[in-house]
């Protein structure tokens, strides 16, 4: 009986031990210096138009609004890492036409950065691996067979459990916010809904960096 309990104690320890390990590290409370992010695509290849976060037009039912930035060009773009950090998932879906497209999400301690809507995603990339900041983590969707138009979805939020995602404006490094803030101030206004979303983080995600 003595043993059978000693085992017991020794089970719920290393059960304790491995939940700390793997919860922590997700929390918002870890003590993990705030991420410094870049943006998902080169200088060379900048968008031609940016959908913000909170729009409700065509994301009518999301809680807060559109749960990130889309970035969309007329070619097939290369989307890069925006930080260092450990591949978590590899997910496809198909959208309304049959094609598939790819989501990657990669983890940097609490944080997580998704890139949803990839035509294809490097084959280097598996459960695990290590990626730095600037690698090539796929190619930017083709949602249209008939035009040549690409679309990335994406979002920077915590890795610890389902949540909405957080603006990323305060996260970036001084040369990726001088880029953004330059492309809204000369894409912004051609989008469609500018006057009601005036903002890349606009209705729930206005200021919403914590």
């Amino acid at each position: 009986m003595k043993k059978l309990f000693i085992i017991l104690l020794i089970v719920i320890a290393t059960v304790l031990v491995v939940g700390t390990v793997y919860l922590f590290p997700r929390s918002p409370y870890w003590p993990q210096e705030r991420i410094v992010i870049a943006l998902p695509f080169s200088q060379d290849q900048p968008p031609k138009s940016i959908i913000p976060m909170g729009e409700t037009v065509d994301h009518p039912n999301a809680p807060l609004g559109h749960p990130g930035i889309d970035f969309q060009w007329d070619y097939p773009a290369a989307v890069l890492a925006s930080a260092d950090g450990t591949v978590e998932t590899i997910k496809s879906t198909k959208d309304d036409n049959g094609i598939t497209n790819w989501a990657v999400e990669v983890r940097n301690g609490k944080y997580k950065l998704s890139y949803v809507e990839l035509e294809s995603y490097e084959q280097s990339l598996k459960k695990g691996a290590k990626v730095k900041t600037g690698d090539k983590i796929g190619i930017a969707y083709k949602p249209f067979p008939d035009k040549e138009h690409r679309n990335l979805h994406w979002e920077l939020g915590y890795s610890f459990a389902i949540g909405e995602p957080l603006c990323p404006l305060t996260y970036f490094n001084s040369e990726s916010k001088k880029r953004i803030e330059d492309l809204w101030n000369r894409l912004g206004p051609a989008y469609r809904d500018y006057k009601a979303f005036p903002d890349l983080c606009s209705g729930g995600f206005k200021n919403r960096d914590q």
